[in-house]
């Protein structure tokens, strides 16, 4: 069995210009179709943090699709927690946490 060799081509386009926006208070969401890319970029952003002196243990990072994150971790304050997606079988709650499409979340006036 031959094994397929991966090369990954840094980005530093894409990485510098998410990087001016680390310091914002802002959410950054990074979208795109499957398998184009976003997981390795953030990957690549990651790394420019630990060069930056962010140590590693101040990083979080999570790969939803994995069954590890089945079961979400509760997490106890007071504020509402949302899952917000881009397609069009958002909608629900689940153990507190509420499910919602992205421009919902953005346009109602809750938020």
């Amino acid at each position: 069995m031959q094994m397929e060799v991966v090369t990954v081509v840094y980005r530093p386009m894409y990485v510098d210009k998410i990087m001016v926006y680390v310091d914002s208070p802002f959410v950054k969401i990074l979208t795109g179709v499957r398998r184009c890319g976003k997981s390795t970029i953030l990957k690549m952003i990651i790394e420019e943090l630990k060069k930056k002196g962010v140590p590693e243990h101040r990083i979080v990072s999570y790969r939803f699709d994995s069954m590890k994150y089945e079961r979400l971790p509760e997490i106890h304050d007071n504020y509402p927690k949302y899952v917000l997606m881009a397609d069009d079988f958002a909608g629900g709650n689940y153990e507190g946490i509420k499910t919602m499409h992205i421009a919902d979340f953005l346009l109602g006036k809750d938020f």
